[in-house]
Protein backbone atom coordinates (compact mmCIF):
# COMPACT_ATOMS: atom_id res chain seq x y z
CA UNK A 1 0.00 0.00 0.00
CA UNK A 2 2.67 2.13 0.57
CA UNK A 3 4.19 1.93 -2.31
CA UNK A 4 1.16 2.90 -4.42
CA UNK A 5 0.81 5.89 -2.05
CA UNK A 6 4.16 6.94 -2.85
CA UNK A 7 3.49 6.24 -7.03
CA UNK A 8 0.08 8.43 -6.63
CA UNK A 9 2.12 11.13 -5.06
CA UNK A 10 4.30 11.69 -7.35
CA UNK A 11 1.75 11.46 -9.87
CA UNK A 12 -0.68 14.18 -8.35
CA UNK A 13 2.48 16.16 -7.81
CA UNK A 14 4.16 15.96 -11.60
CA UNK A 15 0.33 16.87 -12.37
CA UNK A 16 0.63 20.03 -9.65
CA UNK A 17 4.08 21.20 -11.74
CA UNK A 18 3.00 20.67 -15.29
CA UNK A 19 -0.42 22.60 -14.51
CA UNK A 20 1.30 24.79 -12.10
CA UNK A 21 4.18 25.66 -14.76
CA UNK A 22 1.45 25.70 -17.49
CA UNK A 23 -0.14 28.05 -16.12
CA UNK A 24 2.63 30.50 -15.43
CA UNK A 25 4.03 30.49 -18.53
CA UNK A 26 1.11 30.31 -20.61
CA UNK A 27 -1.59 32.05 -19.02
CA UNK A 28 -3.70 32.76 -22.22
CA UNK A 29 -3.49 29.52 -23.52
CA UNK A 30 -4.82 28.33 -19.65
CA UNK A 31 -7.69 30.22 -19.87
CA UNK A 32 -8.85 29.12 -23.16
CA UNK A 33 -8.32 25.38 -21.74
CA UNK A 34 -11.05 27.06 -18.96
CA UNK A 35 -13.02 28.49 -22.03
CA UNK A 36 -13.08 31.71 -20.55
CA UNK A 37 -14.15 34.09 -22.68
CA UNK A 38 -11.15 36.85 -22.46
CA UNK A 39 -8.20 36.78 -21.02
CA UNK A 40 -8.19 40.04 -18.88
CA UNK A 41 -4.75 41.36 -16.52
CA UNK A 42 -7.13 39.93 -13.61
CA UNK A 43 -7.14 36.18 -14.86
CA UNK A 44 -3.20 36.19 -15.94
CA UNK A 45 -2.16 37.55 -12.23
CA UNK A 46 -4.73 34.61 -10.85
CA UNK A 47 -3.27 32.14 -13.35
CA UNK A 48 0.11 33.07 -11.48
CA UNK A 49 -0.45 32.91 -8.30
CA UNK A 50 -2.29 29.57 -8.67
CA UNK A 51 0.81 28.33 -10.97
CA UNK A 52 3.43 29.08 -8.42
CA UNK A 53 1.34 27.62 -5.38
CA UNK A 54 0.88 24.86 -7.80
CA UNK A 55 4.69 24.44 -8.72
CA UNK A 56 5.40 24.43 -4.70
CA UNK A 57 3.08 21.54 -4.45
CA UNK A 58 3.76 19.47 -6.82
CA UNK A 59 7.50 19.77 -5.59
CA UNK A 60 7.32 19.05 -1.95
CA UNK A 61 4.69 16.13 -2.69
CA UNK A 62 7.14 14.50 -5.23
CA UNK A 63 9.33 14.79 -2.24
CA UNK A 64 6.81 13.53 0.22
CA UNK A 65 5.94 10.63 -2.03
CA UNK A 66 9.92 9.60 -1.49
CA UNK A 67 8.68 8.62 2.38
CA UNK A 68 5.01 9.08 2.92
CA UNK A 69 4.96 7.79 6.46
CA UNK A 70 7.78 9.75 7.75
CA UNK A 71 5.79 12.97 5.44
CA UNK A 72 2.46 12.48 6.64
CA UNK A 73 1.36 15.39 7.10
CA UNK A 74 1.79 16.13 3.64
CA UNK A 75 -0.69 13.20 2.90
CA UNK A 76 -2.64 14.83 4.96
CA UNK A 77 -2.72 17.99 3.39
CA UNK A 78 -3.02 16.36 -0.26
CA UNK A 79 -6.44 14.67 0.76
CA UNK A 80 -7.87 17.99 1.79
CA UNK A 81 -6.57 19.76 -0.99
CA UNK A 82 -8.17 16.97 -3.00
CA UNK A 83 -11.36 17.17 -1.55
CA UNK A 84 -11.79 20.63 -1.09
CA UNK A 85 -11.21 21.18 -4.93
CA UNK A 86 -14.04 19.02 -5.77
CA UNK A 87 -15.77 20.65 -3.15
CA UNK A 88 -15.66 24.25 -4.42
CA UNK A 89 -15.54 22.95 -8.14
CA UNK A 90 -18.96 21.85 -7.30
CA UNK A 91 -20.26 24.58 -5.03
CA UNK A 92 -19.14 26.70 -8.15
CA UNK A 93 -21.31 25.15 -10.59
CA UNK A 94 -24.52 24.53 -8.74
CA UNK A 95 -24.32 28.70 -7.58
CA UNK A 96 -23.86 28.83 -11.88
CA UNK A 97 -19.97 30.86 -11.27
CA UNK A 98 -18.52 28.29 -13.52
CA UNK A 99 -20.11 24.71 -15.46
CA UNK A 100 -19.21 21.46 -15.70
CA UNK A 101 -17.65 22.18 -19.41
CA UNK A 102 -14.92 24.44 -18.00
CA UNK A 103 -13.92 22.74 -14.13
CA UNK A 104 -15.26 19.30 -14.96
CA UNK A 105 -11.34 17.51 -15.52
CA UNK A 106 -10.80 19.44 -12.20
CA UNK A 107 -13.31 17.59 -10.52
CA UNK A 108 -12.71 14.14 -12.15
CA UNK A 109 -8.47 14.48 -11.20
CA UNK A 110 -9.03 15.37 -7.80
CA UNK A 111 -12.07 13.37 -7.17
CA UNK A 112 -10.22 10.15 -8.36
CA UNK A 113 -7.03 11.19 -6.59
CA UNK A 114 -9.19 12.66 -2.68
CA UNK A 115 -10.71 8.50 -3.27
CA UNK A 116 -6.79 7.18 -4.20
CA UNK A 117 -5.35 9.16 -1.03
CA UNK A 118 -8.20 7.64 1.31
CA UNK A 119 -7.85 4.25 0.18
CA UNK A 120 -4.22 4.32 0.09
CA UNK A 121 -3.35 6.55 3.41
CA UNK A 122 -1.83 4.00 5.99
CA UNK A 123 -4.43 4.63 8.64
CA UNK A 124 -2.62 1.78 10.97
CA UNK A 125 0.98 2.99 10.68
CA UNK A 126 0.00 6.34 10.71
CA UNK A 127 -1.94 6.31 13.99
CA UNK A 128 1.39 4.52 15.52
CA UNK A 129 3.49 7.80 14.02
CA UNK A 130 1.81 9.91 15.76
Amino acid sequence: MVRALRVALFAYGVIGLIIGLVALVFPDQMSEVFRFKETTDDIIVLSAVTGTFSIATGFWLIVAGRDPLRNIYWVKLVITKAILAVVVAVYLIVRGYSDFNQIGSMIIIDGIFAVAFLILYPWRAASINE
